[in-house]
Parts: C-alpha cells; sequence; structure tokens
C-alpha cells in the first residue's frame, strides 16, 4: 500500500485506550487517512531500560543519552514544555533526524489523556516540533479530557522515537518490532514494540482483522515521570 507523505496526527481514546490518528495534509498533495492505532494499557510497555537495544543507529543514540546524565535537562525541558512557553531545548541533545517518526503520549492511572505525532514532519526545528506534539497531546486530542494543571504529578510522559515502517519480511517479534497492520481505504492500526502480547496474540489479531499488508518499525520508547524521582 503506497501513503503519500503527510505532515500531523493526533491520537487518542481513554480507558480502553484505543487511539484514533487524523493525518492532516496539504489537500492537493497529501491524501486524508485515518489510521486507528490500538494500545493496551502502558504497564505492558517497555521502558527505556528493559528495551533491547535498538540496531538503528539513531535509536541507538537515544537509548545511550536516555541512560546518560546529559538526558536530566532534556526531561527537564519536557516537563517544563506541560506547564509554560519559554522553555529552552538543551544543546546536549543526539543530533536530530526529521526522517524518524515522535509521538508524545501522556498517561495519568494507566489511561492515555492525550496523543499527538508524527512519522513525517512539516516542521523542521525541534524544539517547536517537540511544543507543537507536547501542546497536541494536551490540548488537542477530541476524544481525552484535557489534563489540568493540578493532575500533572502523576503523570508520565511517553516520548516514542521511531524508523519508517517497512514491508515485514519475517514474523514480527512483538517485543522489539513497532507492527502497522494496512487495511483498505488507507485505514492502518499500529502498535508500538511491547504492546502485543507475544506471537500467539499477534497470530489471533492477524486472523481476526485479516490485514491487507503487515509492516514494521524498530522504536525506542522512553519513559518520563513529570516529577523527577
Amino acid at each position: 500500500m503506497m501513503i503519500s507523505p503527510v505532515s500531523e496526527f493526533l491520537i487518542f481514546r481513554s480507558k480502553e485506550l484505543f487511539i484514533i490518528l487524523h493525518i492532516g495534509g496539504l489537500k492537493k498533495q497529501f491524501l486524508h487517512l485515518a489510521l486507528l492505532l490500538l494500545l493496551f494499557p502502558f504497564t505492558s510497555i517497555l521502558n527505556s531500560q528493559s528495551q533491547a537495544y535498538p540496531s538503528d543507529p539513531y535509536l541507538k543514540q537515544w537509548k545511550d543519552f536516555s541512560l546518560s546524565g546529559e538526558s536530566e535537562e532534556f526531561k527537564e525541558y519536557l516537563r517544563c514544555q506541560l506547564l509554560r512557553s519559554g522553555c529552552v531545548l538543551p544543546d546536549s541533545l543526539p543530533k536530530i533526524s526529521f526522517e524518524h517518526a515522535y509521538f508524545i503520549t501522556l498517561v495519568k492511572k494507566n489511561r492515555n489523556r492525550g496523543c499527538f505525532g508524527a512519522f513525517h514532519h512539516r516542521e523542521r526545528n525541534f524544539h517547536r516540533l517537540i511544543k507543537r506534539y507536547i501542546r497536541g497531546a494536551l490540548r488537542e486530542d477530541p476524544r481525552s479530557i484535557p489534563l489540568q494543571r493540578d493532575e500533572f504529578d502523576d503523570v508520565r510522559i511517553y516520548l516514542s522515537i521511531g524508523t519508517q515502517p517497512k514491508p515485514a519480511e519475517k514474523f514480527p517479534d512483538t517485543k522489539k518490532d513497532g507492527i502497522v497492520f494496512h487495511y483498505s481505504e488507507n485505514r492502518q492500526e499500529i502498535y508500538i514494540p511491547g504492546e502485543i502480547r507475544g506471537e500467539v496474540s499477534l497470530s489471533k489479531m492477524i486472523n481476526s482483522k485479516k490485514p491487507e499488508e503487515i509492516r514494521i518499525f524498530e522504536a525506542f520508547v522512553w519513559q518520563i515521570p513529570f516529577r523527577a524521582q
């Protein structure tokens, strides 16, 4: 299935954690697609310490960065973005690739309270991109109840960074592969690593959902509590 370049999409549904992605693009240059992203409770998603080491060099850089002392400034930057404007992006980040996917997800009490992100980005300034996706997760998810400031204390911020999907050449490894089910009418379901609990569950999903094509992508998922631990 061919997919036109896309810019931004919105994702969410609380409780069962069904997440709808609505992709917007220029009318004459992009297809308007509706994607469905199904997430299991976030307690099942691998954290940055338990994830296998990525093979993609860019994701490796982010994994290494997340485990280093230099990451504390970036964590504070993300927390700052939830509260106010004027946040300063640290200089210590890995060299930014705009060929990779970025998603911001806000979780409170294991419930998704807003998501925003994209595989493809119009914005080429990382500070503005992160600010845009955090604001989208906070305020532009029509299926969520927007988080209020007094709810931030036990919120977890998930930053997911992914490669572009490619056709699956073998049965996906649910622990390390992000998985995309393609259907007719440009509909897709997207699962990040750790969401589908094993090969048996994936086989049952394939048999029941009958996707026309399966693609996989690699992702690094970084969990950041709103308050420093």
